[in-house]
């Protein structure tokens, strides 16, 4: 089982379009969450079921600057999406339920601090909060893939602080969530996912995008080998 997770940094220059599709589509991966996307421009294929958070104006959060079909979130799946989970904000969060190859899977895309921390520290505690308070309403007794933008790096340069990474650890650690992606130094974009859904598989992180030329973020693969 494949998953992806990509930051495409809301398209804005409409030219790597092409590229950014190819890119991720070489994969070939079983779920595929994009953040700070655009559900009318992202086609990839009639082989995966998607769900998006919902469109935002124009204006949203009283900024000037989305361009119409952009979405904070998009998931994409191979596997059958069984239904979709309310969250505290459906604009900038979103969950669903999978049925996988390997069982259910509950997969929450996210983005924390949507102008960053140190653009709006305000708006990211907002948002880490009301995720925090979403993660304890829907990850109980569930095998979950928390994915997306969460803007805490696990290792390396610390950002946004030491607490937020404390926080975020207590997280993982709360949910017995692998973290193989806090093996990516000054990495802030993140896959974790149950434990007890991995069983005993190896996993394989493969970062792409390392040179930053599609997006201002990397992405990253993550492999579950039987």
């Amino acid at each position: 089982m494949k998953i992806i997770n990509f930051n495409i940094e809301r398209l804005l220059i409409l030219s790597k379009l092409k590229s950014i599709i190819e890119l991720i589509k070489s994969y070939d991966a079983d779920i595929i969450v994009l953040t700070e996307t655009n559900s009318t421009l992202i086609d990839l294929g009639e082989n995966y079921f998607a769900q998006h958070s919902k469109p935002l104006s124009k204006n949203q959060d009283n900024v000037n600057f989305y361009r119409e079909g952009e979405n904070r979130v998009s998931i994409y799946s191979k596997f059958p999406i069984k239904k979709r989970i309310q969250t505290t904000d459906e604009f900038t969060s979103l969950a669903v339920e999978l049925e996988t190859t390997l069982g259910k899977l509950v997969v929450y895309g996210t983005i924390v601090g949507i102008f960053g921390y140190s653009r709006d520290k305000d708006r990211f505690v907002k948002d880490f909060n009301e995720q925090e308070s979403d993660f304890n309403k829907i990850f109980a007794n569930e095998n979950v893939c928390l994915v997306g933008d969460l803007n805490i790096s696990l290792s390396g340069w610390i950002y946004p602080s030491k607490e937020y990474r404390e926080n975020l650890n207590n997280i993982i650690n709360q949910f017995d969530l692998d973290s193989s992606t806090a093996s990516i130094k000054d990495n802030i974009d993140h896959i974790l996912i149950s434990k007890k859904f991995i069983k005993n598989r190896e996993i394989q992180i493969e970062p792409f995008n390392v040179d930053k030329k599609l997006s201002d973020h990397i992405g990253i693969c993550l492999t579950l080998i039987k």
